[in-house]
């Protein structure tokens, strides 16, 4: 049980120390859709109102923003914006965000913009929980209101991965220990994508909390199937997350399909038939009564269930719209663009690694699901482990539909895989499976060993670009790729960057960030390797 806390302590704590490294180097508003997210927690810590779709707008303050602003992403030119290389080829605006963003000013009045806030379509809780936050930062300086709401959303996030870990490693899970954690140690390896999506503000951080405590609460009723209590706590947790993201529709609707397999098959310990059924409708019933009536809202004031901005704009349209846009081309793109921005896609200026940096990480990631797939020949339906492979089921539907009116819409590209991420608390146990089929073997063990080392390489590799766009020593060229100045990436220029990075972020904290975290990290494999068996 000790080894067990050592062990976990010292993963959540490189977790941590590398998510404040990510934090510390990312300007303000880069990350996804941040400055609508920002606008919304606004709007509740200002006005006392819930951002609704179609009626809220950024703030003149968010949208007249004078720092610099990520790359956009459509069609070239790309740097249309006042972009990181503009920004820093001008002293005068240097001067003028370190006077106006680095040192506390009069906190502005909350006044709407003509910009909508687009992130307004979601439902409100984590708005509303991180609104008193707000309200505490609202006299520091800008981008100490940054890091800390984003330092705030990634603790939520690591909350999760706490109880994810707890439910997959307790005695009552039906996943071997060791698979488990092998699991939850790969995953940030294997898919690094993991830092960026929830180092950021934004309500995906509320939803992996929510999905942590769902899925504990739900390996405790598979554990126990008579206590009421676990039903209830599980109902709670999937209510909630309907009331952050409409992401947890389609976890809700896998998890009660999965819990009426069992039911049907009689799998869950100590419990009848009648009692599992009592236990879904119970969890059912939860779920709806936190949520239903936001739901209930948007279907009277959008005439959608769920309030997406692209499905708003064009309800009604979509098949005739599918005729004239789409193409089996644009499918198969957007199934690799989401593929692909699963394992790694950067923040929102987008800019692309190498394909040849990317293809072992694909590789990886396509070894271990086909070890996976392997493994799932042997198991019972009613593992818990299919659980894993319905939610990615559905949630690629969900994806695929989404996908769908956006080539409806005349869009190209794919939806973002870095919102699978979600899942981690169900993906991470079925990724550990398949490593552990592949370390049972002496080629593939070996193979997948120069993989992973690769992996915490191409981490390394893709920070460091990100610190030069950031700090105007690469750019984002006409293919999206990195474009840097010079012939050594940038390297011969560190004293710069660094003073650079500390106008738009946390250069110090970046380092103890990383350099903890790297430590933190191999103090965690010396641990492993020095008993390997985990108790």
């Amino acid at each position: 049980m000790l080894r067990m806390r050592a062990v976990l302590s010292l993963y959540l704590l490189s977790l941590f120390l590398i998510g404040v490294g990510y934090i510390a180097i990312i300007p303000p508003f880069e990350g996804f859709d941040e400055p609508a997210h920002f606008s919304s927690l606004r709007q509740i810590a200002d006005t006392g109102t819930i951002p609704l779709y179609g009626g809220s707008f950024l703030p003149r303050d968010v949208a007249d923003y004078g720092g610099p602003v990520a790359y956009s992403s459509l069609t070239p030119p790309f740097d249309t914006g006042l972009t990181y290389a503009k920004f820093f080829a001008r002293p005068d605006l240097v001067a003028r965000f370190v006077q106006e963003y680095r040192e506390p000013q009069p906190h502005p009045p909350f006044i709407p913009s003509a910009t909508p806030d687009w992130e307004a379509q979601h439902p409100p809780l984590y708005y509303l929980a991180l609104a008193p936050l707000m309200r505490l930062v609202e006299p520091t300086a800008f981008v100490t209101q940054i890091f800390v709401l984003r330092l705030a959303s990634y603790l939520l996030a690591l909350v999760g991965v706490f109880f994810a870990w707890r439910a997959a490693t307790s005695p009552a899970s039906s996943t071997d220990t060791r698979a488990a954690v092998n699991g939850f140690l790969f995953y940030p390896i294997m898919l690094p994508m993991f830092f960026p999506e929830f180092s950021r503000i934004g309500n995906d951080s509320l939803c992996l909390m929510l999905a942590g405590l769902a899925a504990y609460f739900l390996n405790r009723q598979l554990a126990d199937g008579r206590s009421i209590a676990w039903p209830l706590a599980l109902g709670i947790s999937l209510g909630l997350g309907l009331l952050t993201k409409a992401f947890f529709l389609p976890i809700t609707f896998a998890v009660t399909v999965f819990l009426l397999l069992r039911a049907w098959r009689g799998a869950i310990e100590g419990g009848s038939r009648g009692l599992q059924l009592r236990n879904v409708l119970v969890e059912l019933a939860i779920a709806l009564l936190i949520s239903g009536g936001w739901y209930i809202y948007n279907a009277l004031a959008n005439g959608i269930l769920i309030s997406g901005d692209d499905a708003i704009v064009r309800q009604g349209g979509i098949l005739e719209s599918l005729k004239q846009n789409f193409s089996v081309y644009l499918l198969a793109r957007g199934i690799i663009v989401t593929i692909v921005t699963w394992i790694w896609a950067g923040t929102w200026s987008l800019v692309r690694m190498s394909p040849l940096l990317d293809a072992p990480l694909l590789l990886l990631v396509t070894m271990t699901i086909c070890a996976l797939a392997a493994r799932l020949k042997h198991t019972p339906i009613t593992d818990p482990v299919w659980l894993s492979v319905t939610l990615f089921a559905v949630f690629a539907g969900g994806l695929f539909a989404h996908f769908t009116v956006w080539i409806a819409n005349g869009n190209s590209g794919g939806p973002g895989g870095w919102y699978l991420h979600i899942l981690m608390p169900w993906a991470a146990p079925a990724i550990g499976l398949g490593v552990a089929l592949i370390l049972r073997r002496r080629w593939p063990r070996s193979i997948f060993t120069a993989l992973a080392c690769y992996a915490v390489l191409f981490q390394a590799i893709a920070v460091w670009s990100q610190i030069a766009l950031f700090t105007g020593c690469a750019i984002k060229d006409d293919d999206k790729y990195y474009s840097f100045s010079g012939q050594m990436f940038c390297l011969d220029q560190v004293p710069t960057l660094f003073d650079r990075l500390a106008v738009i972020g946390w250069p110090i904290l970046a380092c103890v960030g990383f350099g903890g975290g790297l430590l933190s990290a191999g103090w965690l494999v010396l641990e492993m390797r020095r008993r390997p068996g985990i108790k």
